[in-house]
């Protein structure tokens, strides 16, 4: 695009003035400078005068031409010129924002939200209606019908939306195009993510019908931004993972950390890796030492935010239970004649060990049982492993002399009655065999196989059809050494030697150990009874890849169920409870992250995504203006002669006022914000970088301010987002502080203005928004609790106490008992004394009831999150109690006197009834 197809005119009338330049040019050149002025006897020169006409000087051309490029500077800014500018809308128009806004949308999506709200104030300049169609809904967007917005709705609805932790999905939405009208000329804005998230043509019939419907503008949102995804993360062995890391642009060199993160963000270990040029998919590995195994929660990409970036490990990525059949005694006082002693070696290093009674074994909810040469099974013990192998468990079996005549039930493969092959036996090999290497079906690939492994003995399978299919291990004859069964929802498995070096000396190699940790592993942990019963959401990602509480949209998971597919109701995240736990990875469901192909029509406008690529170019004349100006005059004063040290002074006035006209220019907008707020009573709330707390928080407020006009006389705007650090606070009666995880320290001049607004009679409500039941229960310091404390120390506050029940706060409008938000019970503090504020009245109150959270409707006038425990009506009294908190920020202690109302009242009965006895 040329620079001057890319200018667009506000005012392009005012353009009409550039006809005016041809009679500018013959009136200056008509009206030359005022000649040079000089005061001095000259008689001397009237000798030899010429008596000849002269003609008055010509404007010189360098002037003539300045001053014409001064006139086109000036009309040109009252044009309006806009570069980049977007095209305006007709006033028919209905304008139709599809925003995509599933899991790979994070990227970037404050500016993509200010792309958005640009679209929605030139819709508002033409009062056209608007209509937001998000294509990853949650279910509750699904089931509204698609309304006609104004501005003001379009942008809170805008503030309020968030990436979610699922795919777009473009068939769900096409339902929703079809209840649109038809009747409409729709202009639609699609702000495209370019990813194929359902390897289908599902994207390009919803564009065919977008296009159909209207003018179409679709703006690449990722902007050749690479978007990255963790995807068949297995573990190698007992301590090592392999991990795939794909990207959907892969043309240039690009260098990511991966992070293996435990409990409460502790960091295990850090790893560099590095796409190379046009690689899309590299393969790592990253090794988690064996004693910090069991704390490990996920593996994420360092700085890369949205749910599938982050791979979250459950319980059956942790150590198991291990039971091994046994004599304790025996193991103690003779161990290198107990199989158990070369198992226990093999295994305790990376699992927990228990050597015990099959019976005792089974009642301890083990993973997995070892049964090593053991043969016949007693009935119910044999009925009882059934049931726990089809619960999950893993039985692994060893041969032994006394497998002889065993009851077979419970081995993958039929047996040969009395055969075993030994080296130099009756069925002999000639010399001991090697282990072959193994395939790539078998669950055991992957392990590696010492050089010097040599099988003296084996016990021999009975031939069959499935034989090959259960044969997981091999030896270099074909024979096998290990096989294995699926069992319902455990594994039987069988090796064909001995626990100990009686028949090979495998036991006695790393190999062992590998084979035994892989099959270990297959296990999914304690308490796989549960699997066939769905999971309550636990913790949930959200579209930046952080664990939140579930939402009442959150459903339980059946993770039996096949092609489960994270959805609005199944997000990524923890199912189940803090005993027994499943996640729901988004890496493991999608089949892949290509870039997606969809063709358009000629008539589509393709667009580049970028929030800051449109700018107004009337200030910048203005001021070039200003500086012609002055030049302008200064050339003046230097034709005429006027430039000494007597009108230095009338220059430096000059210079001063054009740099008061630029500075003007320059922070007129800067200072908007605050006239608005000093004009206007507008209740505040800090901004946390947090996109949903600050949405909940406008929207409290918002909701806040409305019963406010309703209930009572005070007339607010809406609520204002601060930045803490750099905005004046000064202007504000209240200010509601939602606290975070993010810990960002507070700078000197930053707490020194806090300082200043509580001195001067400004409140501060803090809430930690914690108080949850669960919490309570638990008695938990929250990581929000702990911030606010550092928040504290930094300023100079008297000491806090519980609200007491005779404080105005519960009196200055309402009377209320509790101090209820979206949760009650949690406690309530203020300032001890206020002394020291101007008017008695507490500076900081400070609680986690999550107010704004209470408070908080949609457009639909719906509450946007449940109260808990006490429904509608604890929401009723958070409104109450946030209207006592306004009237109390704003009128102080003028209620104070009402605590002695009690005894006001006494003494007027007390005088009644004297005067009656008289």
């Amino acid at each position: 695009m040329s620079l001057l197809s890319a200018l667009s005119f506000g005012n392009p009338i005012a353009l009409w003035g550039l006809l005016s330049i041809p009679g500018i040019w013959i009136l200056l050149k008509i009206y030359p400078p005022v000649p040079k002025t000089i005061f001095f006897p000259a008689l001397r020169f009237l000798n030899n005068i010429k008596n000849e006409e002269e003609t008055a000087g010509n404007t010189p051309l360098w002037l003539l031409l300045f001053r014409i490029l001064l006139v086109s500077v000036l009309i040109i800014a009252f044009s309006q010129p806009v570069y980049n500018a977007k095209p305006k809308f007709l006033n028919n128009d209905t304008l139709l924002l599809v925003i995509d806004n599933g899991w790979s949308s994070s990227i970037n999506w404050e500016k993509r939200k200010e792309v958005l709200i640009d679209y929605i104030d030139r819709a508002q300049q033409q009062q056209i209606p608007i209509i937001i169609l998000p294509t990853a809904p949650k279910n509750n967007v699904l089931k509204k019908e698609l309304l006609l917005l104004n501005a003001l709705d379009a942008k809170s609805n805008i503030e309020f939306l968030t990436p979610n932790p699922w795919p777009s999905n473009y068939k769900l939405v096409n339902d929703k195009l079809e209840e649109l009208p038809n009747d409409k000329n729709y202009k639609i804005i699609w702000l495209w993510d370019g990813i194929d998230h359902e390897n289908d043509d599902s994207s390009q019939i919803f564009a065919k019908n977008l296009e159909s419907m209207g003018n179409l503008s679709v703006i690449d949102s990722l902007n050749n931004s690479p978007v990255k995804i963790i995807k068949n993360v297995s573990s190698i062995n007992n301590n090592n993972f392999s991990i795939e890391i794909h990207r959907n642009i892969g043309s240039l060199e690009e260098t990511v950390f991966l992070r293996a993160n435990g409990n409460k963000g502790k960091l295990l270990n850090r790893k560099e890796v590095t796409f190379g040029e046009n690689n899309r998919i590299i393969t790592t590995d990253l090794i988690i030492p064996n004693e910090l195994r069991n704390e490990l929660t996920s593996i994420s990409i360092e700085n890369v935010n949205n749910a599938g970036a982050i791979y979250l490990f459950d319980e059956k990525w942790r150590k198991r239970n291990v039971g091994i059949y046994g004599d304790k005694e025996a193991f103690r006082t003779q161990p290198l004649l107990s199989p158990a002693y070369y198992l226990d070696r093999a295994i305790n290093s990376f699992h927990k060990v228990q050597i015990s009674q099959i019976d005792k074994l089974i009642k301890d909810e083990i993973s997995v049982i070892i049964l090593p040469g053991v043969g016949t099974i007693g009935e119910a013990i044999n009925k009882e492993l059934k049931e726990w192998i089809k619960n999950g468990g893993v039985l692994i079996r060893f041969a032994g002399p006394n497998l002889e005549g065993s009851n077979t039930d419970l081995l993958p493969v039929k047996l040969r009655s009395v055969d075993s092959r030994a080296f130099g036996g009756a069925l002999s090999w000639t010399e001991p065999v090697s282990i072959k290497t193994f395939t790539k079906n078998s669950p055991l690939y992957g392990v590696n196989i010492d050089n010097d492994i040599l099988i003296k003995k084996q016990v021999i399978a009975e031939p069959s059809s499935d034989l090959f299919n259960k044969t997981w291990a091999s030896l270099e004859d074909g024979t096998p050494l290990i096989t294995g069964q699926k069992y319902d929802k455990g594994w039987n498995v069988f090796f064909h030697v001995t626990a100990n070096a009686d028949w090979s000396n495998l036991p006695l190699s790393g190999t062992f150990v590998e084979i035994l940790d892989k099959i270990i592993n297959m296990s999914s942990g304690q308490l796989e009874s549960e699997d066939n019963i769905p999971l309550s959401p636990y913790k949930l990602l959200d579209g930046f890849g952080r664990l939140v509480e579930p939402t009442g949209e959150a459903l339980p998971t059946d993770f039996n169920k096949e092609n489960l597919i994270p959805s609005s109701g199944h997000a990524p995240g923890f199912y189940g409870n803090e005993l027994f736990m499943r996640s729901l990875n988004l890496g493991d469901k999608l089949a892949s992250l290509t870039p997606q192909t969809v063709t358009f029509m000629d008539e589509t406008i393709i667009e580049k995504f970028s929030s800051n690529n449109t700018f107004e170019l009337k200030s910048y004349l203005l001021i070039a203006l200003l500086i012609l100006v002055f030049l302008d005059y200064f050339i003046s004063l230097s034709i005429r002669g006027r430039i000494n040290f007597k009108n230095l002074v009338n220059i430096s006035k000059s210079i001063i006022i054009f740099s008061v006209c630029v500075i003007s220019l320059n922070f007129s907008q800067a200072e908007a914000k605050n006239k608005i707020s000093a004009l206007e009573t507008h209740l505040a709330y800090v901004l946390t970088l947090n996109e949903e707390i600050d949405a909940t928080s406008y929207l409290g407020l918002s909701e806040l301010t409305k019963v406010l006009r309703e209930r009572t006389s005070v007339e607010a705007g809406l609520p204002i987002g601060i930045n803490i650090v750099e905005d004046d606070i000064s202007f504000y009666p209240i200010i509601y502080w939602p606290i975070v995880s993010n810990k960002n320290l507070l700078t000197e001049n930053t707490i020194k203005k806090i300082q200043v607004y509580m001195k001067n009679g400004g409140l501060i409500v803090f809430d930690t928004r914690d108080q949850s039941p669960n919490n309570i229960i638990s008695k938990k310091v929250s990581q929000e609790q702990v911030y606010l404390k550092d928040i504290l120390k930094s300023l100079d506050l008297p000491a806090l106490i519980e609200v007491p029940e005779n404080h105005v706060i519960r009196r200055s409008f309402y009377l209320l008992d509790e101090l209820p938000g979206r949760y009650t019970g949690g406690s309530v503090w203020v300032e001890a004394t206020a002394k020291n504020s101007r008017d008695g009245v507490s500076s900081i109150i400070i609680g986690g009831n999550n107010w704004a959270a209470a408070w908080a409707k949609d457009n639909s006038n719906k509450p946007i999150f449940t109260v808990i425990p006490g429904g509608e009506k604890q929401r009723e009294f958070s409104y109450r109690f946030g209207i006592n908190l306004v009237m109390y920020s704003m009128t102080g202690n003028y209620k104070a006197d009402q605590v002695h109302i009690k005894s006001i009242l006494k003494r007027l009965s007390n005088k009644s009834s004297e005067k009656s006895e008289k």
